[in-house]
């Protein structure tokens, strides 16, 4: 089988990619490598320039690209707003893709209208208002819009289906024909060595710095200070981000403790890359997403937004250090049981041949 991938977050497709080449699938990952992460793709839309010249560039290389985007299988769209900015026509640039190519199939993978307008009122809790306060710092947002919405539902009845990689995201799709099963993200578990997870002179805990609030960071901030007040030598703590990903996963390896956001019921790529590599992961494991999964058990420590259930998590591992390894391990093999991409790209096959 050819296969797209169109979009990148947060190496998501990478590891897909890596799956259905491991299966003997000719993949291209096209994309704009998820900005500063700067993700490497077979097709790269990136600008060489920078200031107005670069978002000419934005919204020109897409569409100089569409001749290498052609005569596959099966294509995958990130997102439906990965391509949705002013000044281009993304209707009409998912048009020639879907005209173009075979099957034409949609992640429900990171915010969209669905996810804004739906799942928010379905779920208990979520990143909504610190989201616009803290990253878009704006009372209202254009996921929330009808105008948004009604684009959402446009792409999705144009496509042969969308398929969730989360529970969070899976619930706003649940009355629409097009759904398909959830398939949980991906990781490339041979490529990621796996070291013991050893507490030697302080336990070191990290957080991310990507989104402020969509992950929760005013929390984990809160708590850092209530563990240093509490702990003091005891622990070190870490909040660094807006690295590309190779300095960002240099830095994991650093870390016995990855908080990955609290704002959400599912963990997302970077609790992945930290389970793989035998770290305790503290971030989304709801029960009504590892049901959605088909998991029964995770090893990730499920964390509300607050800074206590951040506290409460983390104290078991300084008064214990025995479980941090223990949970190190258990972390790495969940990650092979679960998640490897070989797995999952298997999963994905199945519905693109369906």
């Amino acid at each position: 089988m050819n296969i797209l991938l169109l979009g990148e977050f947060s190496a998501f497709h990478k590891n897909l990619k890596d799956g259905f080449e491991d299966l003997g699938h000719k993949t291209v990952l096209a994309s704009f490598g998820d900005g500063y992460k700067n993700i490497p793709s077979d097709i790269s839309f990136n600008p060489k320039y920078k200031g107005l010249i670069a978002k000419l560039e934005n919204r020109i290389n897409p569409i100089l690209s569409l001749p290498e985007l052609k005569k596959f299988d099966v294509v995958q769209l990130i997102n439906p707003f990965a391509f949705h900015f002013s000044f281009f026509p993304t209707e009409w640039f998912y048009k020639q893709i879907k005209n173009n190519n075979g099957k034409f199939f949609i992640s429900a993978c990171g915010s969209d209208a669905y996810y804004w307008q739906i799942s928010r009122k379905k779920l208990k809790y979520g990143p909504f208002e610190d989201t616009k306060i803290y990253d878009h710092k704006k009372k209202h947002i254009f996921l929330e819009s009808k105008k948004a919405f009604d684009f959402n539902k446009r792409v999705i009845e144009n496509s042969n289906g969308v398929i969730p990689v989360m529970y969070d995201y899976k619930c706003g799709y649940e009355k629409e024909k097009k759904l398909k099963k959830l398939i949980p993200l991906p990781i490339n578990t041979n490529s990621i060595p796996f070291e013991e997870n050893i507490l030697e002179d302080k336990l070191t805990i990290f957080h991310g710095l990507t989104r402020y609030g969509f992950k929760g960071t005013k929390y984990v901030e809160e708590a850092f200070k209530v563990l240093k007040k509490t702990f003091g030598s005891k622990i070190e703590v870490i909040i660094k981000g807006n690295l590309p990903l190779n300095k960002y996963l240099a830095l994991l390896d650093r870390a016995n403790i990855i908080i990955d956001q609290v704002n959400t019921y599912s963990s997302g790529m970077n609790a992945l890359y930290s389970l793989s590599k035998g770290k305790v992961v503290l971030g989304g494991a709801e029960s009504e997403s590892l049901i959605a999964q088909g998991i029964e058990s995770s090893p990730v420590v499920n964390v509300k937004p607050t800074s206590e259930s951040i506290v409460d998590a983390i104290k078991p591992f300084i008064e214990n250090p025995q479980l941090v390894k223990k949970t190190g391990l258990e972390s790495r093999l969940f990650a092979e049981r679960h998640h490897d991409a070989h797995k999952i790209a298997k999963k994905y096959l199945e519905i693109y041949e369906s």
